[in-house]
């Protein structure tokens, strides 16, 4: 089911407001999951409580980015693995910066940690579970804290936390929000809301939310794509979804193991990461065949492109962050 976009400005809207989108939306088919509670009437508990925190700007890019351009378009059949940086505890995403940092989360420690010419520093600490990170060109971070369920920015010259959105678990099922996405094109947040099985367009300020597809059974990460289609991971029902710019939503490929992250190239190869086999896997162009690219990894997350269009990876469970040299 695919619902109509529907901006949700919980400042300015009333709570009659709230009641009659309940009742236009009442007759929609059901899914799997629950009823995300913040569109019913009362109480809203999926709508973000936020406070007014914007900086934005006009240049404002995406990142994790799209793929950049390569020389090579061949993918390399014998991938070379190297270390790029090591003793990094249990990294669950990292990103880069404009000046080439690379900011790691350690879900297990709270911690933002930056990674620069060899040096490994502390940014942030006593963060509660930090899920995902994404460094913004305004000198400051995105963060989501799965603990606190909540989606922070971090300003990295004022060393301040200004809260963006929160997020109130009550569907019955283990768990919250895992991942987010930034869209460079719109300035928004491409937020999978797991245990309702929706995807979510939040403002850069908070302000307004938008359900912009739903129907999964339990989606964990998204990757904004160049043109503007969405790579949505869906963890329970093992199944990778692209939600297209006019909101369809097409299934890319159904996996016999469950998907933690996937991301696409400029031919249009998408390379996903999974846990039960530890292993990266490749979805080459124009193909339905699921191949296991590199195996025998520690927990892979976070796969990302490097500047070169080579992959990075987030190797948790060896406390690690790899570079796939994916190019012949």
């Amino acid at each position: 089911m695919i619902t109509t976009h529907r901006a949700i400005n919980f400042h300015a809207r009333s709570l009659s407001c709230v009641i009659a989108l309940f009742f236009l939306t009442g007759c929609a088919a059901s899914t799997p999951n629950p009823t995300p509670t913040w569109l019913l009437s009362t109480p809203p508990a999926r709508a973000p409580t936020v406070e007014p925190t914007s900086t934005a700007t006009a240049v404002m890019t995406a990142s994790p980015s799209p793929a950049p351009p390569t020389k090579s378009l061949t993918i390399s059949s014998s991938p070379r693995i190297e270390i790029v940086a090591e003793n990094l505890g249990y990294p669950d995403f990292f990103t880069r910066a404009t000046d080439g940092s690379i900011y790691v989360s350690d879900y297990k420690a709270g911690t933002i940690q930056r990674f620069k010419n060899g040096k490994t520093e502390l940014v942030i600490s006593n963060l509660g579970f930090p899920e995902c990170v994404i460094a913004l060109p305004d000198d400051s971070l995105a963060i989501l804290e799965n603990g606190k369920e909540r989606l922070i920015r971090y300003d990295l010259n004022t060393k301040q936390i200004s809260l963006i959105a929160t997020f109130t678990n009550r569907s019955g099922i283990q768990g919250g929000v895992d991942d987010f996405a930034f869209d460079s094109q719109t300035k928004t947040f491409i937020v999978p809301d797991t245990p309702y099985g929706v995807v979510l367009r939040i403002s850069f300020d908070g302000k307004i939310v938008k359900e912009i597809a739903s129907g999964f059974k339990q989606p964990t990460s998204a990757y904004v794509e160049r043109e503007g289609s969405i790579l949505i991971s869906d963890k329970g029902a093992g199944t990778i979804k692209r939600i297209q710019p006019n909101g369809k939503v097409d299934l890319v490929i159904a996996l016999p193991v469950s998907p933690d992250g996937a991301i696409s190239d400029e031919q249009g190869n998408i390379f996903f990461v999974t846990l039960q086999d530890s292993a990266v896997h490749l979805l080459r162009a124009g193909s339905t065949k699921d191949e296991v690219y590199v195996k025998d990894l520690k927990k892979p997350a976070a796969p990302m492109w490097d500047v070169d269009g080579n992959l990075l990876i987030a190797e948790s469970g060896a406390g690690r962050l790899l570079r796939l040299v994916i190019r012949d």
